[in-house]
Order: structure tokens, then sequence, then C-alpha cells
């Protein structure tokens, strides 16, 4: 990697001049920040640049806004206030994890401590990614955060796993790490840090049997490529509902998919004809069904769609969506609270939170009464 690869972003070098600002008492509690005109004339940055910067700050409850006044130092920003970080690198990824995320900063914040969130890009490659958290996770370590939350790499078959080295970096500063939905090591294996999730087995199975009551019995499981562990781990929900229900299992029912290949699709239906297909997540599901009506294939009436996660617009699609519900402010609580207790005591061995989904009924699925 260049060296110029290792700069800090210009809002970055502003945030930790003013947090170090705050932390050695040039802006005390109650005290008013510099307008965002002068900060722009100190540090030779755009407004949009200083602007990034001091939200930043905000949403760590170091500093909060008043209208029509400027932005002030809150009282005891610093003392007694620990900081944590979040890192996400693969957020634009997921739906999923940024309302995770919000309930975890928020549950940081009602506690008295304060949360920095890494930069993610959305738009990068594996390696540039990689990078950006690398540097985000050197720059956790220079600001000396008490701990870090971190949603591991999904790493494709060929290529480097940075997970253990984020991880590394963090222990050899003594940070503490709290994961979240997947561990940094493949199934079966398990690493010896906190992990916080969803019974990802125990959701997929009750969905299964739901569509088992609703008399379906030809099953789709369809997934992207190289998906997360977590993803492909809930196959065992699904066979273990099929087998209880004495449904003989598919073994082609498990398949990679491109939503979007109407070829693919095509293809699949053709040869599993399915009366209910369980997708991946949300966004998978969307593509799905949408693909299908291309292809005059009704949904539900020709076979049910379901989706994970029960993202924000889910219940908005022109068919409302069957899904399983992610309990994320549950997750956020639970994280925040591993996070502290971790820290307080680092002699516990390695604890493993999952949290029970729940299924959210909507149109996409149907009674199949004349099922075979």
């Amino acid at each position: 990697m260049s060296n110029a690869g290792l700069r800090k972003a210009k809002h970055q070098e502003i945030f930790d001049a003013l947090l170090q600002d705050i932390e050695t008492g040039r802006y005390r509690g109650g005290e008013q920040l510099p307008t965002e005109h002068s900060l722009v004339k100190r540090f030779n940055a755009s407004r949009p640049t200083v602007s990034r910067a001091v939200q930043s700050l905000v949403q760590m409850g170091l500093v909060h806004r008043r209208a029509g006044s400027g932005t002030f130092v809150r009282q005891g920003a610093v003392n007694g206030r620990r900081v944590f970080g979040l890192l996400v690198p693969e957020l634009g990824d997921s739906e999923i994890f940024e309302p995770i995320c919000g309930h975890i900063a928020r549950q940081i914040q009602r506690l008295g401590h304060a949360l920095q969130w890494a930069d993610s890009n959305p738009n990068s490659n594996h390696r540039q990614t990689a990078e950006t958290a690398a540097d985000a996770c050197r720059g956790f370590v220079d600001r000396g955060v008490a701990g870090v939350f971190l949603a591991p790499f999904v790493t494709p078959p060929g290529t480097d796993n940075p997970n253990e080295t984020i991880v590394e970096t963090l222990r050899k500063a003594g940070i503490a790490v709290v994961l979240l939905d997947r561990d940094i090591v493949q199934f079966p294996q398990r690493s010896d840090l906190d992990l916080v999730g969803v019974d990802h087995v125990r959701g997929q199975a009750r969905m299964t049997e739901y569509l088992i009551k609703s008399n379906h019995r030809r099953f789709g499981y369809w997934v992207w490529e190289n998906v997360a562990d977590t993803v492909q781990n809930r196959s065992a929900g699904i066979l273990r509902a099929l087998t209880a229900a004495g449904i003989p299992i598919d073994p082609q029912m498990i398949q990679p998919c491109d939503p979007t290949d109407r070829v693919q699709v095509t293809r699949l239906m053709k040869s599993q004809k399915p009366d209910a297909i369980m997708c991946a997540n949300d966004v998978f599901a969307a593509h799905l069904m949408r693909t299908l009506e291309e292809m005059d294939i009704r949904v539900p009436e020709d076979v049910s769609v379901v989706g994970y996660d029960d993202v924000l617009y889910s219940h908005l699609f022109r068919v409302p969506l069957t899904t399983i519900s992610q309990p994320c402010e549950k997750i956020g609580n639970a994280a925040a609270q591993l996070m502290l207790e971790r820290i307080a005591h680092p002699e516990l061995p390695p604890r493993e939170v999952l949290i029970t989904p729940s299924l959210s009924i909507r149109e996409s699925t149907t009674s199949r009464d004349d099922s075979n």
C-alpha cells in the first residue's frame, strides 16, 4: 500500500483536531465551538467537509446543536466517558446493519458513552474496502477507543481474509471487540470473541413451518453467490422443519442464483417447480418478484416468495413481502451490554448471544389448499 493510501481524509483530520481540543479542555462543557465559517478558515477546508467532522462529534454525543445558536460542548463530554468504534466495512451490502448500528449508537449514548462510526464506501471493491477498514482500525487505535463493534467481512473464496488482521491490530492495542452477526472464522470453527446476532436456524425453521402449515410442499432456497455463513446456515432450519413434517428433501433445493437473471430464474422454476421460494434477504426477494412478474408468474397465486430481514420498505412492495424480522433494537442493546461487560470483566469466556427473530406475514404468501 502506498503512503498516500495511509493519509487521513480531511474530515477525519478536522474531527481529530476538534476531539483533541475538547479532551484537553480548550473547549469546555457548555462552551460553543467556533462557527463552521471559522473552522473552514482554520482548516482550509470546504464547508461540507467541516460539517461532516462536526456531525461525527454530534453522533458521539460530545457536542450538540442549538437551532439558531450554534454547536456546544456537552457538560461532562470527556470525564468518565468512554469512546467506542463501529466498523462495518460492507455496510452498503446489507440493509440490516444500518438500523442495528443506530440502536448500538443510541444505547451507548444513553449509557453516557460515545460511538464513532468508521467510514465505508459501498462502491469500493473488496481490496479497497479492506484497505479502508484497516485504516479505520489504525485510527481507532490512535484515538485510544475502549472497544470496537465489528461486522466481519464476507470473504469470497480465493481472496485474502482481512478479519484476522483487523482483530489482531485491536488485540495488540488492548481494545475489546464484539462481533456483529457473524464470526471471523468459518463455521463450524468459533473464535474467542464475543458475538451477538440472530438465531438464523430457528428463524428459518419457523418460516418453513409456517409455509408447511399453509400447504406448501415444493421449496426453493435461493441465495446470492458467496453469501455469509449465517445465510448458508439457515438451510439447517429448513431441513429440520421439512424432516419433522415428513416432507422429502430435494437435494437441489438450495441454489445460488442471480434474481435479476431471467434465464437463470426460468431454469430454476422449470427444474424445481417450487410453490414457495425462500430468499437470502428482502433485497433478493424484491429483485426476484420483479423478474417473476416479467415472466408472467404471479406472486403469490403461482408461487409464494418470502424474504429475510424485514427492511423498512418490505411492506411497500407492489406485493407486500412476507419476511423474517430481525430484532434490531435487541441486537443493538445486547451488543452494547456485551461490550461493557467485556471491558469490566476481561477474564470472562467468549459469549455468543443469539436472539430469535419473528415472522412478518404479508401478501406475498398464500395458503395452497389444492396442494398434493
